[in-house]
């Protein structure tokens, strides 16, 4: 068998576009859920703020 002798550039192209198809989606997908996760959070915090004023009211 004869290594083809293209210089590396196409394998060096693959390479970097497979990574760069991996990555950003995979990327997008973190920051979505971080988003959601701290948001989230702050839902919680907002509820529990209204749950005391609405208790100290009952008192």
């Amino acid at each position: 068998m004869v290594p083809l002798q293209s210089g590396g550039s196409a394998e060096l192209l693959t390479v970097l576009l497979f990574a760069t198809a991996v990555s950003v989606p995979v990327a997008l997908l973190v920051g979505v859920f971080l988003k959601r996760v701290l948001r989230r959070g702050r839902d919680i915090d907002e509820l529990r703020e209204r749950v005391e004023e609405l208790e100290s009211e009952r008192e």
